[in-house]
């Protein structure tokens, strides 16, 4: 069997390796001592103490080894590959003899024969030869490929190869969460780096947070839409004011009037004749925003060239096309090195307004040489691993298409691309006809693997009206989906005219031979910036489908699909019915949400899955205000048990409080002498009144509520079946709902996430701890995204500081105020080792277990410290003690909240009154000893909100 080694064990001198792959390559089992610990995923023997782990897979019916880890000392425990907390006794694994014990199920998309390694990237990867080439270049690089090239891939494993700051930034927040998950799958951790995984605005606000919002499209659209309806195309006058007008210069926040009319033929949509209106609609769109506080992106950017400090020694851009020119100017400027950075991207997909061509990013780098020292830095990636081989003969045809009309803007963006897949796949052409489109959609409307893509936002209705799947998309919304089936409707049909300007004066003798590079002759033609955003459309739209392309025209005459080879139109459709399950309708709404397509994810939810709202009261918002007022003021005693049962769910002291204060039996039981809140017993009879279904092995009652109102519905607490599993500690059913496609993002009702909640239980319900053992590996630890002193960063899972931030986060909500107030005290590392110790292994590693290690990370990270690497997140409060820092913000649902704030801290009990005791009501003594109590009691109240912030701890004083 052939033998591939994990890239990242390759440079390793590993004794033993060699001889270990003879007998493996031999398939020699025996010799090598294997032993299968879990579903593909094996153990050969190196020596008496060190292991080695490997998986089979298969490429084309040939079964393949690949090396994955190398385990000195039997350490499981450190293994990427396998759970810490799983316990491995290899006498008890019986071992391996025969290949017939071990023939491969899982599939590689492609082996490349001549390179021994791969990568992982939460799958296994193996570089062609032309992707390895530009692997092992050096910086400054730029790659350049088609959708499915690997360009990513190679610039995240290029990545893994640099030390120091590294600054890896896309315009997605999508592509950023996505990239970050990649990079780190399955535990990867570098220790010679600190990456910072940014969209743009990230990167703004990590400079200074802007005074005002940004303003976007949508308020573009809207602003035009009620002023010029009749004007310009609104498309062509975004693109004009994102990427001439603002953009394009480094050296001027926009082009004032003289300058923008005198702009060069090409470098300009609009004529020399319409400029002035042009630029009288920019001023009163600059006008327009000043009015509303907000902040034009591009001009912003040039206003931080000022701010930018030299930061990062490597810097990482991903889809580079989609940024204009003072953005990628502005991201240079953090490199303390100018010319240390990796880009990638595809002109040939541009749909976001930003005129931006390969040609503008040479003369960027012409006229500021530092940033690339005259080194030729571009590589094209030309294979595809994601679309089909007819697919991809069709979106060639196109590239042919636009280079034979407009000629080359840039060589970069003129490149043919082959194929690596192994499927044919098809791209069938059919008549606009009823009984056609009824059958299309009949055949279509259920099923996960097919999406309808339009050139327009206004034409998404038209479709709507003919096909019932939820998954219709404008073009500018499809960019970055793929689908297996892609429907294109009336893509040339609703934008004819510009497509025949397009395909004018072009013969399919044209589209015969290979690539021109040359400019257009007739200088006085713009077509290219005109019409360059509909062939880029179509190329889009093609390369959207990995395996068919369904294509309806009303217009099926028109002469582009002459050109593209598709004569004449099908009256016939050959196609099986396709459906999907309601679980991978779950997961499709759940996917689309977190890349922000919220209105596809709205339908599936109510067309598809047919989710009802809740025929109970959630506690949130008004309905909790409402329940208050109800159970506080009018004394209603079942509104009394509700709030009662709500504060022991989420530990709510201050509602526990005023419910003793009034004399609610269950609420005086829930406090010790100390007045802390020990709940155990009143939790039990919540668990069994409301939390039966989520303890049992098979929650079938559970499963049809959440058919029924969907699996992110909330119950009465404002919890979420998943976050209810972690509540409970069910790994099982919480396992479950992960795979079914739950939303691990989204928050209880105190703010709290899936990992938060199971990080507060431990400290609150000491036998939580044996649960979170299973649920440990599948909790999501998402960047924390703060600010201090007016400037963004992340708090990353890999930093050691990270677990230790959220456990002081969610103590904070109970304990925070109890141990300053009650005890003048902090948190200390003797508290957090206790703590961690409980939640060691997946959440924190064990050789860091260590009172002397929390100690020194709070130490370097408080305020007054002058670590290098200081994040500020601790103040100081007495020898050891230490609670956050008053000053972070953290960002929350997307909005900024002062750490307290966001905690809610005046959900905890601000201070205690001394129970009355009737038969010394007459005893002046221990009245004036009561009032002495209560008085110290506020004073130590006051003094804890002196120091989280004296805002709130005056907004306390008048409450008390």
């Amino acid at each position: 069997m052939d033998v591939l080694i994990y890239n990242e064990l390759a440079n390793q001198k590993i004794v033993g390796l060699d001889k270990l792959i003879a007998y493996l390559q031999a398939d020699n089992f025996k010799s090598a001592e294997v032993k299968k610990i879990q579903p593909n995923l094996y153990r050969a023997k190196l020596n008496r103490s060190d292991r080695i782990l490997f998986s089979i897979y298969q490429y084309q019916q040939k079964n393949y080894i690949l090396i994955l880890e190398y385990l000195k000392n039997h350490d499981y425990q450190g293994s990427r590959f396998l759970n810490e907390d799983i316990q491995i006794n290899e006498a008890e694994i019986p071992d391996v003899e025969s290949i017939d014990e071990m023939e491969a199920q899982e599939q590689l998309v492609y082996i490349n024969a001549n390179n021994p390694n791969f990568v992982y990237l939460n799958k296994f990867i193996s570089f062609d030869d032309v992707q390895q080439h530009i692997y092992k270049q050096y910086p400054p690089l730029v790659i350049i490929g088609s959708a499915g090239s690997g360009k990513t891939a190679i610039l995240l494993e290029k990545m893994k190869q640099l030390e120091g700051q590294i600054l890896y930034v896309t315009l997605s927040s999508f592509l950023v969460k996505n990239s970050r998950e990649l990079y780190y799958s399955d535990q990867y951790y570098n220790d010679r780096q600190l990456v910072d995984f940014y969209s743009y605005q990230d990167f703004i606000e990590s400079i200074a947070i802007p005074e005002h919002a940004f303003a976007d499209i949508e308020f573009f659209r809207t602003w035009y839409k009620a002023h010029y309806k009749n004007s310009f195309n609104a498309h062509s006058i975004y693109e004009e004011f994102k990427g001439v007008l603002t953009g394009a210069m480094t050296d001027q926040a926009y082009l004032s009037e003289q300058d923008y009319l005198n702009l060069g033929i090409k470098q300009s949509i609009f004529s020399v004749e319409e400029r002035s209106e042009v630029y009288r609609i920019f001023q009163h769109y600059l006008t327009e925003l000043e009015k509303n506080n907000l902040s034009d992106l591009n001009i912003l950017s040039f206003e931080y060239l000022q701010k930018v400090k030299p930061a990062y020694d490597y810097v990482v851009i991903d889809e580079v096309q989609d940024i204009t020119a003072i953005q990628l100017y502005l991201i240079l400027n953090s490199l303390s090195d100018k010319g240390l950075f990796l880009m990638c991207g595809d002109a040939n997909q541009i749909v976001h307004p930003n005129f931006f061509s390969w040609a503008k990013v040479k003369s960027l780098f012409h006229r500021h040489e530092e940033l690339h020292h005259g080194m030729e830095i571009t590589h094209i990636l030309q294979h595809n691993y994601r679309n089909a081989q007819r697919i991809t003969e069709i979106s060639n045809r196109v590239l042919l298409l636009k280079n034979a009309r407009f000629g080359s803007i840039d060589k970069e963006s003129h490149y043919l691309v082959q194929s690596n897949a192994d499927i044919q796949g098809g791209v069938y052409f059919l008549k606009n006809r009823p009984d056609i489109l009824h059958e299309l959609d009949q055949k279509t409307a259920v099923s996960t693997q097919f999406a309808v893509i339009v050139m327009h936002e206004e034409q998404k209705k038209t479709a709507q009206r003919v096909f019932k799947t939820p998954l219709v998309f404008a073009i500018q919304e499809a960019k970055g989906l793929e689908y297996q089936n892609i429907i294109l409707y009336n893509f040339v049909s609703q934008s004819a005219v510009h497509f025949t300007e397009i395909c004018s004066e072009i013969s399919l003798q044209d589209l015969q031979s290979d690539f021109v590079y040359a400019r257009n002759k007739d200088k006085a033609d713009k077509s290219l910036e005109i019409y360059k955003f509909y062939i880029n459309a179509l190329y889009v739209g093609l390369t959207r489908a990995m395996s068919n392309i369904y294509w309806v025209e009303q217009q099926d005459q028109h002469q582009i699909f002459h050109l593209l080879g598709m004569d004449q139109a099908a009256e016939v459709l050959d196609l099986q019915d396709q459906q999907s399950s309601l679980k991978e309708w779950q997961k499709e709404a759940q996917k689309l949400e977190l890349q922000g397509k919220k209105e596809q994810a709205e339908r599936i939810r109510r067309e598809i899955l047919k989710e009802e709202s809740p025929n109970w009261v959630v506690l949130k918002d008004s309905e909790l205000r409402h329940l208050e007022h109800r159970a506080l003021q009018d004394k209603d005693k079942k509104s009394q048990l509700v709030l009662f049962e709500y504060a022991v769910v989420y530990q709510h002291q201050a509602y526990l409080i005023q419910l003793a204060k009034i004399g609610f039996k269950p609420a005086i039981s829930v406090f010790n002498m100390r007045h802390e809140v020990v709940a155990h017993k009143a939790e039990q009879g919540i668990l069994s009144k409301y939390y039966m279904n989520y303890q049992v092995k098979h929650p079938t009652a559970l499963l049809k509520k959440i058919e029924k109102f969907g699996i992110n519905h909330r119950n009465e607490f404002n919890q979420t079946p998943l976050m209810a599993a972690v509540w409970v500690g069910n790994a099982a059913f919480y396992q479950q709902l992960i795979q079914d496609g739950a939303d691990v993002d989204l928050l209880d009702g105190q703010g709290l996430n899936v990992l938060q909640i199971a990080l507060q239980r431990v400290t609150i319900q000491p036998k939580y701890a044996a649960s979170l053992t299973d649920i440990a590996a599948h909790l999501p630890q998402d960047s924390i995204v703060l600010q201090i002193s007016q400037r963004l960063f992340k708090l990353e899972s890999h930093h050691a500081e990270y677990m230790i931030f959220q456990l002081m986060y969610v103590m904070s909500m109970i304990q925070g105020y109890q141990r300053f107030a009650r005890y003048e005290k902090g948190f200390d590392s003797a508290l957090l080792l206790q703590t961690l110790e409980k939640i060691s292994g997946t959440l924190f590693a064990k050789k860091k277990l260590k009172r002397s290690y929390i100690s020194s990370l709070l130490s370097k990270n408080e305020t007054t410290g002058s670590d290098k690497y200081n994040k500020h997140l601790f103040i100081r409060t007495g020898h050891g003690q230490y609670l956050l820092n008053p000053e972070l913000v953290i960002k929350v649902n997307g909005e900024w909240q002062p750490i307290y704030q966001s905690m809610n801290v005046q959900r905890v009990d601000f201070y205690m009154d001394e129970p009355e005791v009737p038969e010394l009501a007459n005893n002046q003594h221990w009245q004036d000893r009561l009032k002495q109590i209560n008085q110290f009691n506020r004073n130590r109240t006051l003094a804890f909100f002196d120091v989280i912030g004296r805002k709130d701890g005056a907004k306390i004083e008048t409450e008390l």
